[in-house]
C-alpha cells in the first residue's frame, strides 16, 4: 500500500473472537452473574442462606470443573456457572450485611467496571496498544 491511500477494513478470520466480541461476552456473563446474586440475595429465606452458601459453592466447583476439562467450551456451562456464582455472591453479601460489613469499596470497583464497559462501548475509550 502506498502512503494515504486507504486500506480495506480488516476482519478477524473465521472463528476468531474480536476484542469487541470478548467485551460483549464479558459483559452478558458478569450481567447473569449479577443478576443471579440480587435474585438470592432478596428471594432466599433466612432459613436457607447457609445452605444456598454451600451448595452453590460446592455445585460451582463441580461446575468449573467440568468446563475447564472439556476440549470445547460450551457458553452454555459458562453462563451456568455464572449463574451458580451468583447465587455464591448473593448469599456472601447477605452474610456480610448481617454482620455489618463496610461494602463501599465494592460498589466503587463495580461502578468503574460498569462506567469503563460503558465508555467503550459508546467508543469514547479504546484498548491501549
Amino acid at each position: 500500500q502506498y502512503p494515504g491511500s486507504p486500506q480495506a477494513p480488516v476482519q478477524a478470520p473465521e472463528g476468531r473472537m474480536t476484542l469487541d466480541d470478548v467485551v460483549t461476552k464479558t459483559a452478558v456473563t458478569i450481567g447473569v452473574l449479577v443478576i443471579a446474586a440480587a435474585l438470592a440475595w432478596r428471594f432466599v429465606p433466612d432459613a436457607l442462606y447457609f445452605p444456598a452458601l454451600i451448595a452453590s459453592g460446592l455445585i460451582g466447583f463441580i461446575v468449573v470443573l467440568f468446563v475447564a476439562f472439556r476440549r470445547n467450551v460450551s457458553p452454555g456451562l459458562v453462563l451456568l456457572y455464572a449463574g451458580i456464582e451468583g447465587i455464591f455472591i448473593g448469599m456472601i453479601q447477605s452474610l456480610a450485611l448481617r454482620i455489618n460489613v463496610n461494602l463501599r469499596q465494592r460498589e466503587l470497583l463495580l461502578r468503574e467496571a460498569f462506567e469503563n464497559f460503558s465508555l467503550y462501548r459508546a467508543g469514547m475509550a479504546s484498548a491501549s496498544k
